[in-house]
């Protein structure tokens, strides 16, 4: 099967476009534009034609309507006409105004007849003859994607796809059928005997809950091995890189830290302001109380100053003629002595005194400022060191930064990472008791089973029952090992084509030496050094070239042989790997039609050369002046 033509009327950027694809040797179709000018939207409309859905809107389309703006009319169209070895198959999709889009499928045989289908039914097993709607993302996908292609398997299920691309769905109908004949035959059994039929509720309950518990099983250890596979594939992305986690978190630290220093310098801060504030006429009169201080001291030293005398004490000695302090009787000497002391010191005992008072005073002052001086040295010790431990923190905080600003852009691939190996920790525990249900299950079912064997083998009705029972749950067994056998034939077919054709694409032979696949189908590249998995470490280009490697792969084993078509596969490829590819396309488009959209710059001289070389068709995509119209025309214009 192979596109000859497609027609779009008011289709987003389009107006009415008639684009033809005749058949050469090397079928071929390139489409250059530039970007903006609607290459998303032509394959958008492609899938919206057959499907009803735009899998590939880009945020310029959002929010806009599916009919062109300033459009003649409120009619939207596309039409594919594609053709088979019976004729042509036409598939129309139209929408009018604001009602439901409608598609149209009408076949042309060779002889002529005209055949229009009006069942939807029929329409769309049509569509699913061409490029079923559960595979088309291997037949119609933006290259862009590419890249990312081996980080969604959970969401693209390519085992389930692959599953139904094998025709395994026949097998998977023989054992459902199988299996309610297996029901049937028991229930027929339990009929002539109630104790059958009691032993077939028990074994048929029983069997739900263990069908529950495989589908449960199945579904965690693919979660398991999907979350092993992620982990290895972003361990590599990641390896060398610090942990975004540890980062932030010593990061985080760092500003505690550094807040929690700035407090502790703004708190000695304060208390040096205090401390100078309540010092602050002592530490001004500083030189004046030391130079006071010490210049009575010089005096007291000298003997400059009397001793301190009480004048009232003096006088009342002598009214008593006797000591007022030690109550001694005062003779002639002693009283001419207070009498002399009294005539000496008259003039100078208040001054006396006061310097003395001052004195004391002083020495208390004296004291704080020493204190003072102590205090205030320490809170600078203190400031000196806090200034430095901030300084250590600022510029650690800086190298921390410098690494998580480096590094910031896959701090999205650490926490997926953590997210995975969460899941990985829940599911395994999770596993290991849904087995031991699994494991008590069918040893429940087993006992029943030969207990209703036992019971069925002493009636003579029910023996030719049981000898059916035996015959369908071997032939039951038979099918299920059918289809294990397929699944694995077919992974390993897709294998090997990948393997092949990603080398054939690949310049660098040495770097890798295998491609494996998985039961899960994550994709494993592995290193010729190493002789472990290294997709995460690989470049995008040898990512996006395994990508494409891989789907021509299922392409192989599909048995659609419809067309590919490819939007800006090139983006991230260049040099050999472009060439590579280039070739690989020519030799596989002997068999298979090709449709590329390529921006000028993936289009380059020596693709170009190769391509015109085989003669290709080429066209291009126009934009008109106003930019309101695109428009796509072929090699002659």
């Amino acid at each position: 099967m192979r596109i000859q033509e497609i027609c779009l009327h008011n289709y987003r950027i389009y107006g009415d476009l008639k684009l033809f694809l005749p058949k050469s040797d090397k079928d071929i179709q390139i489409i250059v534009g530039k970007n903006g000018v609607g290459k998303t939207t032509f394959l958008n409309a492609i899938n919206w034609c057959l499907y009803g859905d735009e899998p590939h809107a880009y945020s310029e389309e959002t929010g806009l309507p599916i009919l062109k703006l300033n459009a003649s009319d409120d009619i939207v169209s596309v039409k594919l006409v594609v053709g088979t070895k019976n004729g042509t198959i036409t598939f129309s999709r139209e929408k009018i105004g604001n009602r439901e889009s409608i598609l149209h499928v009408e076949k042309k045989m060779k002889n002529g007849e005209l055949i229009k289908l009006t069942k939807q039914d029929e329409v769309y097993m049509e569509v699913d003859g061409f490029v079923p709607q559960m595979i088309r993302e291997f037949f119609f996908f933006d290259g862009e994607q590419l890249d990312n292609y081996f980080l969604n398997s959970r969401t693209r299920n390519i085992e389930g796809q692959v599953f139904k691309l094998s025709n395994i769905v026949v097998l998977e109908e023989m054992i459902n059928h199988l299996s309610k004949k297996v029901s049937s035959i028991n229930r027929s059994a339990g009929s002539k005997n109630k104790n059958l039929d009691s032993l077939n509720d028990k074994i048929a309950i029983k069997e739900e809950s263990l069908n529950k518990e495989k589908e449960r099983k199945k579904s965690l250890i693919k979660d398991i091995e999907d979350a092993n596979s992620q982990i290895e594939f972003l361990s590599n992305i990641l390896r060398g890189i610090p942990d975004i986690d540890k980062l932030e978190d010593k990061k985080n630290k760092l500003k505690k830290d550094i807040a929690s220093v700035e407090d502790k310098l703004d708190d000695i801060e304060k208390k040096r302001a205090s401390l100078l504030v309540f010092n602050s006429s002592k530490v001004l009169l500083h030189d004046a109380i030391f130079e006071f201080s010490k210049f009575i001291d010089n005096k007291i030293e000298n003997n400059e100053l009397p001793e301190r005398v009480d004048e009232d004490v003096i006088h009342e000695s002598l009214d008593n003629n006797r000591c007022d302090v030690c109550g001694r009787e005062l003779d002639d000497e002693s009283i001419e002595y207070l009498k002399k002391s009294l005539a000496n010191y008259k003039l100078s005992n208040d001054l006396s005194k006061l310097l003395l008072d001052y004195n004391g005073e002083l020495k208390v002052h004296k004291r704080d400022i020493d204190r003072y001086k102590v205090q205030y040295d320490n809170l600078v010790e203190d400031t000196i060191f806090f200034e430095n431990k901030l300084d250590s923190y600022k510029k650690e905080q800086q190298e921390v930064d410098s690494q998580y600003i480096e590094h910031e852009g896959i701090s999205k691939s650490f926490h997926e990472r953590k997210e995975h190996e969460n899941n990985l920790s829940k599911n395994n525990q999770e596993l290991g008791a849904v087995n031991n249900n699994i494991k008590y299950l069918k040893d429940e079912i087993a006992s029943l089973k030969k207990e209703l064997e036992k019971a069925m083998d002493k009636q003579a009705k029910t023996k030719i029952l049981n000898k059916k029972k035996k015959l369908c749950e071997d032939a039951l067994e038979l099918v299920k090992s059918t289809k294990h056998d397929v699944m694995d034939y077919t992974r390993r077919q897709i294998q090997d084509y990948t393997k092949n054709t990603f080398f054939k694409l690949l310049w660098k032979k040495g770097t890798y030496v295998d491609v494996v696949i998985p039961k899960n189908y994550m994709l494993e590249l592995i290193h010729s050094q190493t002789n472990e998995n290294s997709l995460g470490s690989a470049s995008a280009a040898e990512r996006e070239l395994l990508a494409l490697a891989f789907t021509l792969g299922i392409h192989s084993v599909s048995g659609f042989n419809s067309p590919l078509l490819i939007d800006t596969p090139l983006a991230r490829v260049s040099d050999e790997h472009r060439v590579n590819f280039a070739k690989t396309l020519l030799e596989i488009s002997e068999d298979k039609q090709i449709i590329l959209l390529l921006t000028p710059a993936e289009y380059s001289e020596d693709i170009k050369v190769l391509f015109n070389n085989e003669h290709v068709n080429e066209y291009t995509i126009t934009l008109s002046g106003d930019e309101t119209i695109s428009n796509i025309g072929g090699n002659d214009g």
